[in-house]
């Protein structure tokens, strides 16, 4: 396991699959500021253990925010899971998503015939209680401000979250690799 960390209040968790190519791909941010412990992109359902033992060594007991920048297997798949460890988090969500997340069903049967053996690898999303999931704009807690940008490009119901001077993009810029010791760059 994997955790790099930018600066204190600030963590990223690598939340590597289980196939080639498929390390450093996909992550998931930890930042707590203010009082609040929020966490972008949970990532897929088979990696919630990686997850939850990343967040345990940590010592993180509570999660106040998970913020959600799009419902794709590989940032969201894994949400109803953590929900079970950590039952009062809310959620933020793009208004668009909050039906898939709910009732993941249609998201699963895309993302099979889109992904194959890749969305089999992520794992089948299980549902969200719709009382967990929220969306707003602009959100003050504890004196920390969470903006939510709409970003529709890669997905629909893509969000930006923006916390003090912290953006968190998702894949609303698009993605880069490492590959052998360079970088290869996919706009989004």
């Amino acid at each position: 396991m994997t955790i790099i960390e930018p600066r204190e209040d600030l963590k990223l968790i690598d939340l590597e699959q289980p196939r080639p190519g498929f390390s450093r791909f996909i992550s998931s941010w930890l930042m707590q500021t203010g009082g609040l412990t929020l966490l972008v992109d949970p990532g897929p359902t088979s990696t919630i253990p990686v997850l939850l033992e990343a967040l345990e060594n940590i010592g993180i007991r509570r999660l106040d925010w998970i913020l959600l920048t799009h419902v794709h297997l590989d940032h969201g798949g894994g949400l109803a899971d953590l929900l079970k460890a950590y039952p009062s988090a809310r959620v933020l969500c793009h208004p668009r998503g909050i039906d898939h997340v709910a009732n993941p069903e249609r998201l699963w049967e895309v993302s099979l015939k889109n992904l194959g053996w890749i969305a089999e690898m992520y794992g089948r999303p299980d549902p969200v209680p719709r009382e967990s999931l929220h969306f707003r704009e602009t959100m003050e807690e504890g004196g920390v401000t969470i903006e939510c940008h709409d970003t529709p490009g890669h997905a629909p119901h893509h969000l930006v979250f923006k916390v003090g001077d912290v953006v968190f993009a998702g894949e609303a810029a698009g993605i880069f690799l490492g590959l052998h010791a360079r970088y290869y760059i996919r706009v989004g």
